[in-house]
């Protein structure tokens, strides 16, 4: 709401300059925000899975880790629609919704009734469409804002691979517990530190300069030493 609110305040006054700011900054970093978690839930379903519910569900848990990753681009969807807002374009949004639809309804034919994959097929029905729609939304965002499209596109792709990677090494961690809740925190907490890691390492990939970064944890030492 509040990054929705500086879209709207800064096209009022024309400083489009600051919108183009405004969306280069803090889309890559929802995103990265959403895939940490995304991603780590997706390499976790099956331990999800024998957290929460019983065994007769076991067999979903490949079901859960597609669509651990559809929350990662809809970032990119609540953020395209509060620019779409806020400029005043409802119209083109319309217009993409309508053709998202009809995407949304081949993908539901092929992966549901062609390819009959049942509730798999619904997911990467689901995680799919969610990837096209948001980029042709980001395709028109970033002609309006004069922008490279292919920078963002990139985030998306390294991003992910950032945090599967992560993810995937966390995974081969040889816990000397069963798959469980105490696995879940000793996988959470070794995914976290490497992602820390990685973020010195790739600033980028939080869309943050190492600088910037720097400044960032100096702040929350000094708030911590006040507090």
């Amino acid at each position: 709401q509040i990054i929705a609110r500086e879209f709207s305040k800064s096209f009022a006054e024309h400083d489009m300059e600051n919108i183009r700011h405004l969306f280069g900054r803090y889309v890559p970093m929802l995103y990265a925000l959403a895939a940490y978690f995304g991603v780590f839930l997706a390499f976790q379903s099956e331990t999800l899975l024998g957290i929460f519910v019983s065994d007769e569900f076991e067999g979903a848990y490949f079901v859960l880790m597609i669509m651990a990753f559809y929350p990662i681009h809809q970032t990119y969807g609540q953020l395209n629609s509060s620019l779409f807002f806020s400029i005043e374009n409802t119209r083109q949004y319309k217009n993409i919704g309508i053709v998202s639809s009809l995407i949304g309804l081949v993908l539901s034919y092929v992966f549901i009734y062609e390819l009959e994959m049942g509730a798999v097929g619904f997911a990467w029905k689901m995680v799919l469409g969610q990837l096209i729609g948001v980029n042709i939304q980001l395709y028109f965002i970033t002609r309006f804002l004069k922008v490279k499209l292919t920078s963002f596109v990139k985030h998306q792709l390294v991003g992910s691979l950032f945090f599967v990677a992560i993810a995937y090494l966390v995974s081969l961690a040889p816990w000397l517990v069963d798959k469980g809740l105490l696995s879940f925190v000793f996988d959470g907490f070794l995914y976290t530190v490497l992602v820390t890691i990685g973020a010195f390492l790739f600033p980028s990939i939080f869309g943050l300069t190492r600088i910037e970064l720097t400044n960032f944890i100096y702040k929350i030492k000094t708030v911590g030493r006040v507090t």
